[in-house]
């Protein structure tokens, strides 16, 4: 198995023996030039006869290594070209028998954490060799097809070794149709290039799909093919009789070898031939489809800790982001707090020196005010959203009156209203003993302020604005409508994702926006368990709806704190932040 060159280092020798292990019923092995150390698995210990804790070096293997052998593995141990992959007969001496492995070795270069290693895998084929060199002396047929059988084994690919199969059987037998059906993980995929109607078939169709199963032999005539299909395209190429081979490795079934030929029957020799060359498959087979494997299972473990890499280094930078905004609300924040602190101060200074301001000056300062506010409001917004992003804003639920609530806020609000020119109205059709429910105070405000700022901004002079509350049996509802622009139905499913901007009237309404406002409500709106949504029409207005559930439990730390301590309220309101838009026309 090679791998690509820049995979290469990713794979300690250790974890290769484990993934060879577990993998192959075979033995493995690795060699480190810089300790001149093997490591194997217990089969070859068990092979050669030696402990376990023995630590078996060049020299040491090299007495088991039949003598012929040995400047070969010489080679194949020293003067293995980097990132290629070699492919030997090596035979052993053990208690005076002679034992002959197919070697598969991958070399890998040093890199500067380990010194340069290969990466060895064996299989027993003494039985095959033996019968092999039995035939060749029994057949001056099968002796010819020799080399096909070694080129066979020198192949790493299905298709080339599909092409030499062909060339090799055709040879001693009168074939019109050679096809591999594969079995690999219990899923069957046929090489049936010749005839590719039959691809259309199930797996069932096949009496390969049942050789397989079976592990026998199918030899078939023709006419008594039990599918139609594949009867008629079998005469129809002069196909006398039909065999399924299965090529099995161990207890396992790899494939089906499909030979379809002109003669009334294979001669011993040609079934021999047959059963030989599917012995030598199904170990090319077992090694293709293992490295494939091992493949997989490498770029898999690539692939997962290239994964955790990225999830450490989204964390650091999600990390950052954090430090970043909380860094961000401490130093922005604090100097606008300054500014509108300052302002407070000039003005009580001159009152106390008794001179009146000019109106150009009383503007300015507003003008200062309302842009600082402005700001501010825009601060925390970012702020608010990363928080929430993360879970760091849970609600205060406690036992409030709602309806005095939104009374109140709705009157603090009028007074923007009416500077537009609008007429703002409240209903409510709750009695004064279901209008106290759970739910925190600050953050319904918040959501419902930000609400009417927007109904506000997008409603023309004239318009009417209406805030509703109600109550069903589960929900409690708060409904915000104008008579407004409205908004586009494509636009309407977008309006509460985190910076969309409705590009709706832009021209013709006085008003900002960058797309957060309307998305902290809706994960206000969702820490009560709630939800929100919209209703609209163009030129006629918009409605804008919050439900939450009526059953809120109340959270018995939050009430004890909220009980004992009141926060220090600034110099000014949410709604002065909410609406800090309106006097900067």
């Amino acid at each position: 198995m090679s791998l690509p060159p820049e995979e290469k280092n990713t794979v300690s020798p250790i974890q290769m023996a484990e993934l060879l292990s577990r993998a192959a019923q075979a033995y493995w092995w690795t060699y480190n030039w810089q300790s001149d150390c093997f490591s194997c698995s217990d089969q070859l210990y068990n092979l050669l006869g030696l402990p376990r804790a023995t630590r078996i070096t060049y020299a040491l293997l090299s007495a088991y290594v039949l003598h012929d052998d040995l400047g070969r593995i010489y080679q194949l141990i020293h003067t293995l070209p980097p990132s290629e992959k070699l492919h030997d007969i090596i035979r052993f001496t053990v208690q005076g028998k002679i034992l002959w492995f197919e070697n598969n070795v991958t070399y890998f270069p040093a890199t500067q954490e380990r010194g340069a290693y290969a990466v060895g895998l064996m299989h027993d084929v003494t039985w095959l060799c033996e019968r092999q060199s039995h035939a060749s002396t029994q057949s001056p047929e099968l002796s010819m097809i020799a080399d096909y059988l070694s080129r066979i084994a020198d192949m790493g690919n299905i298709s080339a070794i599909y092409a030499n199969v062909q060339t090799a059987i055709g040879s001693i037998i009168d074939t019109v149709l050679i096809e591999f059906f594969f079995n690999r993980k219990g899923q069957f995929s046929s090489l049936h290039p010749l005839v590719p109607e039959l691809q259309a078939l199930n797996a069932a169709d096949y009496l390969s799909y049942r050789a397989i199963h079976t592990g026998e032999t199918i030899l078939c005539p023709t006419e008594q093919h039990p599918h139609a299909a594949i009867r008629d395209i079998l005469t129809a190429i002069e196909a006398k009789n039909i065999i399924f081979l299965p090529i099995k490795y161990q207890t396992m079934t790899l494939a089906c070898l499909t030979v379809a030929f002109r003669e009334d029957a294979l001669t011993s020799a040609q079934h021999f031939f047959l059963t030989t060359l599917c012995a030598h498959l199904s170990l090319q087979l077992h090694d293709i489809f293992l490295h494939r494997e091992l493949d997989e299972e490498l770029h898999e473990r690539i692939r997962v800790e290239e994964c955790n890499l990225e999830l450490q280094n989204a964390i650091k930078l999600e990390k950052l982001r954090t430090d970043f905004f909380g860094n961000f609300s401490h130093e922005f924040k604090t100097p606008i707090n300054v500014i509108l602190s300052t302002l407070e101060l000039f003005k009580i200074k001159l009152s106390m020196e008794q001179h009146p301001m000019s109106d150009d000056y009383e503007k300015f300062l507003r003008y200062i005010r309302q842009n600082a506010f402005r700001l501010l409001r825009l601060s925390n917004n970012l702020i608010d959203v990363t928080k929430l992003e993360y879970g760091q804003i849970q609600p205060c639920l406690n036992p409030c009156d709602l309806n005095a609530c939104l009374n109140e806020l709705v009157s603090s609000v009028n007074q923007y209203a009416l500077s537009r020119n609008l007429t703002l109205e409240y209903q409510c059709d709750l009695d004064p003993s279901s209008s106290t429910v759970v739910f925190d105070q600050e953050k319904m405000e918040r959501a419902v302020l930000n609400l009417l700022s927007n109904a506000i901004k997008c409603t023309a002079r004239g318009g009417h604005i209406t805030v509703c509350l109600t109550r069903t049996k589960t929900e409690i509802q708060i409904s915000v409508a104008d008579t407004g622009f409205g908004i586009a139905p494509e636009a309407l499913p977008l309006i509460f994702d985190k910076l969309h901007v409705s590009k709706t009237n832009l021209l013709t309404r006085p008003c900002e926006g960058n797309g957060l406002g309307l998305s902290i409500v809706k994960s206000l709106v969702e820490l009560h368990r709630g939800r929100v949504w919209a209703e609209s029409e163009l030129g006629k207005g918009s409605v804008f709806h919050i439900a939450f559930p009526a059953n809120l439990t109340p959270c018995a730390e939050n009430a004890t704190l909220s009980a004992s301590f009141q926060p220090q309220k600034p110099g000014y309101t949410r709604a002065e932040l909410e609406f800090s838009w309106l006097d900067c026309d």
